[in-house]
């Protein structure tokens, strides 16, 4: 009775791990702003309309980041730490010598946030299959 107690208690904490650790790919594409800081006599901010696109699988991604805030062209950055449950998805986009962005997706809007040494980016996600060709937008 006492390991049927343990047992059902441990069950309410599994969502959160299950879903992280499963190994489903996520494909995401989010249009929205990337905007960086330039300091000096006068803060300058800098920002353009761009997409972000990553790969989400188990603990790790990739990431295309817009080259205002740290992407560079046709090259994608890994991203580590993903930790991920049925609301949120949280982890940290690796720039490499220069430090990491904080990452977090909220599942339910859809909406992204990257926070790092570069720049930032915010936006709105949809999910995309690489392998099918791009849709007319009319």
């Amino acid at each position: 009775m006492k390991m049927a107690l343990v047992l059902s208690a441990l069950v309410g904490l599994l969502p959160t791990v299950a879903i992280a650790a499963q190994s489903e790919v996520i494909n995401l594409e989010c249009r929205g702003r990337a905007e960086t800081v330039e300091y000096g006599d006068t803060d300058l901010v800098t920002g353009q309309e761009d997409v972000v696109r990553l790969q989400l699988s188990g603990a790790a991604g990739v990431a295309e980041l817009p080259r205002l805030i740290g992407g560079k062209k046709h090259k994608a950055l890994r991203i580590a730490s993903v930790v991920a449950d049925s609301r949120e998805i949280n982890g940290k986009v690796w720039y490499g010598g220069i430090g990491n962005a904080k990452l977090h997706i909220d599942r339910i809007a859809g909406l992204i946030s990257i926070r790092g040494p570069q720049g930032n980016f915010s936006g709105t996600c949809t999910k995309f299959d690489p392998n099918e060709p791009p849709k007319p937008a009319f």
